[in-house]
Order: C-alpha cells, then sequence, then structure tokens
C-alpha cells in the first residue's frame, strides 16, 4: 500500500472526510466533487538501509522519508471551507507520533509548512495545501 493510501485511511473521519466519498488519494479527476481533499505523494529523500547487526550492509530497507502533500478543495467561492477541512487534516497528520497506521510503524509525519492557498480554479474553487515529511518502517 503507498504512504498516501495509508495516510488516507489515518485521517478518513477528519472534517467531515470519508475516503471514497470526498477523500481521495492520487490526482484530482472529474469525478470527484467539488469539495474534497486528497493526498498525493510527492517524492521524499533516499531510504535507510538495514545496517543492524546480523544484517548484509546494503541490503534491506530500515527507513523511508517519503513526502506528501494534502490539498483540500472548496465549491464554489469558498475560502474557508477548505481552509477549515486543511487545518483539521494537519492537526490529525502532524500529530503522528511512533505509532503503528495501517500495520505500518510511523515514526512521525513532520510539516514542511502550514497550509496555504496553492491556488483558485477557473470556476473559482480555493484549492488549500500543505506538505508533510514522513519516517516511517518500510510498507
Amino acid at each position: 500500500m503507498s504512504v498516501a493510501a495509508e495516510l488516507v485511511s489515518f485521517v478518513t473521519g477528519v472534517g467531515g472526510r470519508t475516503a471514497g466519498t470526498n477523500l481521495f488519494y492520487g490526482e484530482f479527476k472529474e469525478m470527484y466533487p467539488d469539495d474534497c481533499a486528497i493526498i498525493r505523494e510527492t517524492g521524499g529523500i533516499a531510504p535507510e538501509p538495514n545496517l543492524g547487526e546480523g544484517t548484509t550492509p546494503g541490503k534491506g530497507i530500515r527507513l523511508q522519508f517519503p513526502s506528501c502533500q494534502i490539498v483540500c478543495r472548496g465549491v464554489r467561492d469558498d475560502y474557508d471551507g477548505p481552509r477549515a477541512v486543511a487545518l483539521a487534516l494537519y492537526t490529525k497528520l502532524t500529530s503522528v507520533l511512533n505509532q503503528s497506521i495501517g500495520g505500518i510503524y510511523y515514526v512521525s509525519v513532520d510539516p514542511i509548512q502550514e497550509p496555504f492557498l496553492m491556488r483558485t480554479d477557473e470556476t473559482f474553487r480555493s484549492y488549500i495545501a500543505f506538505n508533510v515529511h514522513v519516517i516511517k518502517e518500510l510498507s
């Protein structure tokens, strides 16, 4: 399972978001409702190899360091709605500390910045976004 899918399962219910209804991972699709949020993978840094005692150096990965972007979109002319959802998701995600999500151990989910207005589209929907850096075990 991808880190984006794992995080979607973790935040389901926050800010009125339900996975598969108004909370998704990947990219926005035409069929998604105006009022929705997505979590998408944006890269990260190289993983940490497993160098523990009894292991062959360079064999296996101990920790991964992916990053994700969370984007909340609102209905036409609504800035406050998607911003409130973004803040709720930000609070939930950045509370992760040494815990299991979907059976995978997460060290932390650290914000790169606070929620910001990413853009307003041609139909006047606001997109509020923020990025996080994740430290976790291999999925």
